[in-house]
């Protein structure tokens, strides 16, 4: 499936780690999640980290399975951010 739509729905907390419960959606189907993400902030960069484990049938996807089973696809998959934000130098 090549494409994943992931929206941030709230972020709380304080200081440097924080959750943000997103809302990840495939195929039409979406799921909310939680994610531990980590806040940076160097100069006029911030610098967002997060990663978080769901499994592809809270979203609607059978896991790949041939041979009765034989060779397979994990459920959970491993869903990892990294996201830089800027200062505009124009400012």
């Amino acid at each position: 499936y090549p494409n994943i739509h992931v929206v941030s729905v709230n972020v709380s907390g304080s200081g440097n780690t924080l959750e943000a419960l997103v809302r990840m959606t495939v195929r039409g189907i979406s799921a909310d999640i939680k994610v531990p993400i980590q806040v940076q902030r160097k100069n006029r960069t911030i610098i967002i980290k997060g990663e978080s484990v769901i499994s592809q049938t809270e979203l609607g996807i059978k896991p790949f399975s041939i041979l009765m089973g034989a060779i397979a696809v994990q459920d959970e998959m491993t869903v990892q951010f990294e996201l830089v934000a800027m200062a505009d130098d124009k400012q």
